[in-house]
């Protein structure tokens, strides 16, 4: 039983694998920013537009604190993070101690590949950026996980197997 967070850059597979995860374990999946979404009323992009990147950090530090409080002691969540939700030290505070968290670590190269086709969509990114974004971040990606798992060369599904096999009940 628990909360099986993941966490990673934009485009390593969080959502599409923790889906498949959850599917696989029997367990809910929640994307922590359509979480977001839902509890503002408002798009991501809405938001940065609206509030900047710090006021979504804020909102996204507050939705994470309401989602883990509702989880039971018998919660059977897996739970997709923001790529940037641990890049405060309350969040990875709180993913580390509410969660058994997965670095999906992927090479820029591939993360390049995958999101070449959504760059508009994504507030924080363009080819300009995304490696030294990238950079900044694997710190606390690492700080925070209690597994890091390498994504390269596997579909979501291969991955979700293999994360499997590691948590399944």
């Amino acid at each position: 039983m628990g909360i099986v967070s993941l966490t990673g850059f934009m485009g390593s597979g969080k959502s599409s694998v923790g889906v498949r995860l959850a599917s696989l374990l029997g367990w809910t999946f929640v994307d922590l920013d359509r979480y977001l979404e839902r509890r503002c009323s408002r798009s991501i992009p809405d938001i940065f537009r609206e509030d900047g990147e710090e006021g979504f950090r804020r909102l996204e530090l507050e939705s994470l604190r309401a989602l883990l409080a509702e989880q039971g002691d018998d919660a059977q969540l897996v739970l997709s993070l923001g790529g940037g939700t641990v890049t405060r030290e309350e969040a990875r505070n709180l993913v580390r101690t509410h969660t058994q968290c997965v670095f999906l670590r992927t090479r820029p190269e591939t993360l390049r590949e995958r999101l070449a086709r959504s760059w508009r969509k994504r507030p924080l990114l363009n080819t300009d950026t995304m490696e030294s974004l990238l950079e900044s971040r694997l710190k606390d990606y690492m700080e925070t996980a209690s597994l890091v798992f390498d994504t390269d060369g596997l579909t979501p599904d291969e991955i979700a197997q293999r994360l499997y096999l590691h948590f399944k009940p």
